[in-house]
């Protein structure tokens, strides 16, 4: 998606929060994870390669989960997230920030590798094609020739 709209979402929650919050350390705005999850879950239903029904789509869901947010705050059901435990949520996060990582790899390495949607096929897929690295963009020395 174009950055713009991560730049919106971040307006918009904070101003409503001014006024219907009641932590002040709640962060809201496109953070990873949260980017993370949108794009899986719009990835699956969105037509490959057509940016508008994306766009559409991350509004819709986008819309539905405020919707279903303040539902559940009308009817007062913070009180489930209690029942989480904590090895389920730091392992939803380390896998998170895991997932991001290998995502960058790309990135950082100036490679570009086949997509996938499985961690372990998108870590195969770096290594099969780290021969062809960007030097420039990793900064690495040219090989010297023997």
């Amino acid at each position: 998606m174009p950055p713009v709209y991560g730049l919106y979402a971040s307006i918009v929650p904070s101003l409503v929060y001014i006024f219907f919050g009641t932590s002040r350390e709640m962060a809201f705005g496109p953070v990873a994870i949260v980017s993370l999850l949108l794009n899986t879950t719009i990835s699956l239903v969105a037509v490959p390669g057509d940016m508008n029904d994306y766009v559409q789509k991350a509004w819709l869901l986008s819309f539905l989960i405020g919707a279903a947010s303040v539902v559940l705050g009308v009817f007062r059901a913070g009180f489930v997230a209690n029942f989480l435990s904590l090895p389920v949520l730091s392992s939803f996060l380390s896998v998170s920030g895991f997932i991001i990582f290998i995502e960058q790899l790309k990135l950082i390495f100036g490679t570009s590798p086949p997509r996938s949607d499985r961690p372990y096929i998108i870590l195969y897929n770096f290594f099969d094609s780290i021969d062809k690295t960007n030097r420039y963009a990793f900064l690495l020395p040219p090989p010297t020739p023997t």
